[in-house]
């Protein structure tokens, strides 16, 4: 049996989340979202903010910007609620041979149900 959400009740249910910051990790990060969390010195959760949720998605607003140091490898993003995990998706593997930037761009960031 195949299941169909409505628009309406997916953006109900994703307004009710509070997505207050970004983090990054070198693998999956577990169900409470702490595992494998980039730990270098450079590196700390950034605040973000999304929009109003529209057709079952919610797009983030603004560009969020990490720095990141010679080694760190990122595989997964994930969502918080100020210390609270809310969800974390897969994402094409990013090697920073260098320290850099890392930017998750607004208006392709989305989350979705």
């Amino acid at each position: 049996m195949t299941q169909h959400i409505a628009d309406n009740t997916k953006n109900i249910m994703l307004d009710s989340l509070s997505v207050l910051s970004i983090g990054l990790h070198r693998a999956a990060p577990g169900g409470d979202g702490l595992s494998n969390e980039i730990t270098s010195s450079s590196y700390s959760r950034q605040s973000c903010s999304f929009g109003i949720a529209s057709s079952g998605k919610r797009v983030l607003i603004d560009d969020v910007k990490f720095s990141l140091t010679t080694g760190d490898v990122v595989n997964f993003v994930s969502y918080w609620s100020g210390n609270t995990f809310v969800m974390s998706e897969s994402v094409d593997p990013i090697f920073y041979s260098a320290n850099g930037l890392l930017t998750i761009n607004a208006l392709t960031t989305v989350l979705t149900i």
